[in-house]
């Protein structure tokens, strides 16, 4: 009687540490999944960003470069001022000439 209470008892033992371990198991691959789902959602913001950003340069090319550089009121509409856009522009419509 007691080598079967004997070997229920150490196969409650056996079971419960496979429990354990499968808990663990499921634990690692959670974290690891989690991780995965944060470096994805990071990456479409970024990109989201980047794409905002083109899209916006893309816009500004296609104004600026149907735009007359001689023009004194586009100058002032530019969001860039001072002397390095008022040579660059004096060097773009250099080449208009």
């Amino acid at each position: 009687m007691k080598l079967i209470f004997k070997s229920r008892r150490s196969r409650g033992g056996f079971i419960l540490l496979e429990v354990i371990l499968a808990l663990a198991i499921f634990g690692l691959v959670s974290v690891g999944i989690t991780r995965a789902l944060k470096q994805i959602g990071e990456v479409a913001v970024r990109s989201g960003e980047e794409l905002r950003i083109q899209r916006k340069l893309e816009s500004w090319l296609t104004r600026y470069s149907k735009a007359d550089f001689r023009d004194q009121d586009f100058r002032s509409a530019l969001p860039i001022e001072g002397e390095i856009a008022g040579a660059v522009f004096d060097e773009v419509s250099a080449y208009a000439d």
